[in-house]
């Protein structure tokens, strides 16, 4: 018997924008190129979200990997790099 997976993958190159979302509902949405420093607070309910700021400078290092690995430098490595995404609860 055959089995069939399916599987969704994208590339460092296929990211375009972070969004970053308070538990009142509101986000913060960026693209990759801008996201510079982190979010300080909610735009909409005002949720002071310095306090996390070591969790969040690890979203702008994170954004900056991922502009790096979607680089044209990085296009010309001999492999590539592929996330793949959680689907239907499995991991």
């Amino acid at each position: 018997m055959m089995t069939i997976e399916n599987r969704t993958t994208i590339e460092a190159k296929d990211v375009s924008v972070i969004e970053v979302r308070c538990k009142c509902g509101s986000s913060v949405t960026t693209p990759l190129g801008r996201l510079n420093s982190e979010p300080s607070e909610c735009p909409t309910c005002g949720a002071s979200w310095s306090q996390f700021h070591e969790d969040l400078k690890k979203l702008t290092d994170l954004a900056s990997l991922l502009r790096s690995l979607g680089s044209e430098q990085a296009q010309a490595l001999p492999f590539s790099l592929r996330f793949v995404i959680a689907s239907g609860g499995q991991q």
